[in-house]
């Protein structure tokens, strides 16, 4: 009974990544994916709408394209045309669910930023009229906003629901002296968002994303200790067996989450995406090497390659440096004494 009481009480990795990040931070999708690459769908969206409370965005703009079929490459090309304005809502069929909306728009005008907030301020205090008018008018910031998600694996018709809906929660969370522009924008974005990452995990893609990821940082981890330094793109590239191109996709995500994702307080037993064993060694080795001399830190950095590039002979390190060869061969046995001692420490 004591081990199945623990097992219920341990959070889940998302669970615990999640809880470090505040309102108004951004989290990449990527990120998302990957922690909740076995997560069960359920656990998904309720991970989804624990990111709506906190108020975290999550962010979409880095993942990569979703394959998609060629009809339906079509129909978001078509979708980008009619966004664009090149085409009319003519071009789509007479009982198309996106040409009825893009006629109904043409019906509706954009409110002044003076009436909106006079219609905010109504609907915030309960006035039934005034929160029709807000969303009627409101549909074109949700069109606006959908230009930004279309294409990402979603039709635009279903982008446009999701916002609609996101609109309306705005509108009915309404209190008095918020800012409603800026909280209807946020909540049509998250709608839209959410949408797009769920469809990544519906195609699998989200998983495979989050594979692949992980698959990059064993290669990253393997090659930093066969090569003892930080592995170039064509190197990993031949590890993973794919293209530089996309190692370069799977860094970018990486450094993404790395830098928009808040770190958890207890950040060893968390660690989200970037922030693994090999990274807590690059970490140690820069504050092992902090402790010498400048010159000295330069010359085993060329000696070994710690920059990301191949390590060179000490003949090469001397003209480089501009010093002696011997003076090189002693001041680097004199730093790695120096460093072993440390790291003894």
């Amino acid at each position: 009974m004591k081990m199945e009481l623990e097992f219920e009480l341990e959070p889940r990795f998302w669970e615990r990544t999640f809880s470090a990040l505040r309102q108004g931070d951004t989290l990449p999708a990527a990120h998302f994916l990957a922690a909740l690459a076995q997560a069960t769908d359920e656990q998904a969206e309720e991970a989804a709408l624990e990111l709506e409370e906190r108020g975290v965005l999550l962010d979409v703009s880095q993942l990569p394209a979703l394959p998609v079929s060629d009809k339906l490459a079509e129909r978001f090309a078509l979708e980008q045309e009619l966004l664009n304005g090149v085409k009319s809502p003519a071009a789509l069929p007479e009982n198309d669910p996106l040409r009825l909306f893009l006629q109904e728009m043409d019906n509706q005008q954009p409110l002044p930023p003076d009436e909106e907030t006079e219609l905010a301020r109504l609907a915030a205090d309960g006035n039934v009229e005034a929160a029709e008018k807000l969303t009627a008018a409101g549909l074109h910031r949700v069109l606006a906003i959908a230009k930004a998600y279309a294409g990402r694996g979603v039709l635009l018709a279903d982008l446009l629901q999701e916002g609609s809906l996101g609109l309306w929660q705005a509108i009915v969370g309404l209190a008095q002296g918020q800012n409603f522009e800026k909280d209807a924008s946020w909540r049509i974005r998250q709608a839209m968002a959410r949408a797009v990452a769920m469809e990544y995990r519906v195609s699998n893609a989200g998983e495979g994303l989050g594979e692949a990821l992980r698959r990059y940082q064993e290669a990253d981890r393997t090659l930093l200790y066969r090569l003892g330094r930080n592995p170039g793109e064509e190197e990993l590239a031949a590890e993973l067996g794919v293209s530089v191109q996309k190692v370069w996709e799977l860094k970018k995500l990486l450094q993404e989450a790395s830098k928009k994702a808040p770190k958890p307080e207890n950040a060893e037993d968390d660690a989200p995406v970037e922030d693994t064993a090999y990274f807590q060694q690059r970490m140690r080795i820069e504050q092992l090497l902090s402790g010498l001399q400048e010159t000295d830190q330069q010359l085993l950095s060329l000696r070994f390659g710690l920059e990301g590039k191949p390590p060179v002979s000490q003949e090469e390190a001397a003209k480089l440096l501009q010093l002696p060869l011997a003076q090189v061969q002693k001041r680097e046995l004199e730093a790695l004494s120096a460093l072993r001692a440390k790291s003894n420490d």
